[in-house]
């Protein structure tokens, strides 16, 4: 096997370095954050038929006459990994770092899972996996936007190649392997935009494909197949052909710097991440305003007052989220005015909120037709390493209440608590129907990866029609 490899060995290495005991802490965070999003996610009817694409249930009767046997010996692969890895984008509540553009807890989280499974790893293991993917993730992000970002989902691009560090560490391989395993991903990582711009569902698709790609290719590695090795920075290679202005040498940048995941932002809300800092911003602004009211009059009333709202923001959170009639809920996630209206009217933005009778209330349609989106100077400059924007309200009365959040809640300029993050997570894991017993021991679980694995608590989740807590 070839050693030669300039760009993919040296990422290797440096991926590949031990991982010290506060970014293990760290990285069982992740794994807790990521079982909120994904426990909820499980129980939606998107969900169902990605387990029926996948031979995970059987499938609806008007699918065909194939069993549910049928449909997995045609789709072969670990269960866990088809269905896990295409939950955590699903409602928009992934992690993110945002000088890199990725979202890397959908890919990685499921490849270590299932791998730390199969293996029966120890959770310090698995959490040293978690951090190389990470790393990796980040990396390729940041080398290659924001030019790979026009027409590139870098989750499932940079995802890919992540997953492949993760899954050559559990696989305990050299450093020359991991490099193998790094090309083989980059020549199969893929993921267009045109998901965000058509009504489709191959979002989770992407995270899926990632993280089987990452997984094919540390296990090709490990049996001896190579890749190119320039499959990085070579004239056909990954940042040649994926990201026009993309610098292939800087994902070797500042090697001695803490390790990336500790830059990962944790969102709070079930929503697009670029509208994280206008919804805190509205809140803040809501709270002004009631603040300043001597009784609060009924909600319909207090909606009568207001004469517009300008959101000020930066152009990707404008190109990503101006949809002013959402018609479902995935378009609500992906609503400034939607998001902005909710917090201003409740002062909270559960998931309920971006779903079902919101999406037609009057209130909230009369709040969504008076916002206008606002391209902000001050925002664009600080982007992507600063995801800020400003809320202003303007009353009938010529009062004014505006708010700037220039980083929002779970960012680390702005961080979420261990209380808080925990609470998050148990609140949507019992919003999708799991007990307090039953949500108390994954998330123990998770907070014990640091020094052992218990893979029962650990197990797989279920779609809904596999699960007595389905919610109907």
């Amino acid at each position: 096997m070839t050693t030669r490899m300039p760009l993919a060995l040296t990422l290797a290495k440096l991926c590949l370095r031990p991982v010290d005991a506060r970014t293990r802490d760290r990285s069982a965070l992740h794994v807790m954050h990521w079982h909120g999003g994904a426990a909820l996610a499980a129980v939606t009817e998107l969900a169902t038929h990605v387990a029926h694409a996948h031979g995970g249930i059987a499938p609806a009767s008007d699918v065909g006459a194939m069993t549910s046997d049928t449909v997995a010996a045609l789709m072969p692969g670990p269960a866990d990994l088809w269905f896990e890895s295409a939950l955590g984008s699903l409602l928009e509540i992934d992690d993110t770092h945002r000088g890199a553009l990725v979202h890397p807890g959908p890919v990685i989280v499921p490849v270590v899972l299932h791998m730390g499974r199969a293996l029966r790893a120890s959770g310090p293991t698995v959490l040293d996996a978690l951090a190389r993917g990470y790393e990796a993730t980040i990396r390729m992000g940041l080398a290659a936007n924001p030019a790979h970002y026009r027409f590139f989902h870098p989750t499932a691009t940079c995802g890919a190649i992540g997953a492949a560090v993760a899954a050559a560490a559990l696989l305990k391989l050299s450093a020359e392997q991991c490099a193998h395993a790094i090309c083989l991903a980059a020549t199969q990582a893929a993921g267009l935009w045109q998901i965000r711009l058509d009504d489709c569902d191959a979002k989770p698709w992407h995270t899926q494909r990632a993280a089987q790609v990452g997984v094919q290719a540390a296990l090709w590695a490990r049996a001896g197949l190579t890749g190119p090795e320039h499959a990085l920075e070579g004239d056909k290679g990954f940042f040649a052909a994926l990201s026009e202005q993309g610098n292939a040498t800087a994902v070797l940048n500042a090697p001695d710097s803490d390790p990336h995941i500790h830059g990962v932002s944790f969102k709070p809300w079930t929503a697009c991440r670029h509208a994280h800092a206008a919804i805190a911003a509205a809140l803040d602004v809501r709270k002004m305003w009631l603040s300043a009211l001597s009784s609060i009059p009924p909600r319909t009333a207090l909606v009568d007052e207001i004469r517009s709202i300008d959101i000020h923001t930066y152009d990707d959170a404008i190109a990503f989220c101006d949809r002013p009639e959402p018609v479902s809920a995935a378009q609500a996630r992906f609503s400034l005015q939607h998001v902005v209206a909710q917090a201003l009217l409740s002062g909270s933005l559960e998931p309920a909120q971006l779903d079902g009778p919101s999406l037609t209330d009057p209130d909230c349609a009369r709040l969504r037709s008076l916002t206008r989106l606002l391209t902000d100077a001050r925002s664009n400059a600080r982007y992507p390493a600063h995801f800020g924007s400003a809320v202003t309200m303007s009353l009938k009365d010529g009062r004014t209440f505006q708010a700037q959040a220039d980083d929002a809640p779970g960012d680390p300029e702005n961080p979420l608590t261990l209380a808080a993050l925990t609470d998050l997570t148990q609140r949507l894991m019992m919003a999708a129907g799991w007990t307090v017993s039953e949500t108390q021991a994954k998330i123990q679980a998770c907070l014990a990866l640091p020094v052992h694995a218990d893979w029962d608590a650990l197990s797989p989740l279920q779609p809904a029609s596999m699960c007595p807590r389905r919610i109907e």
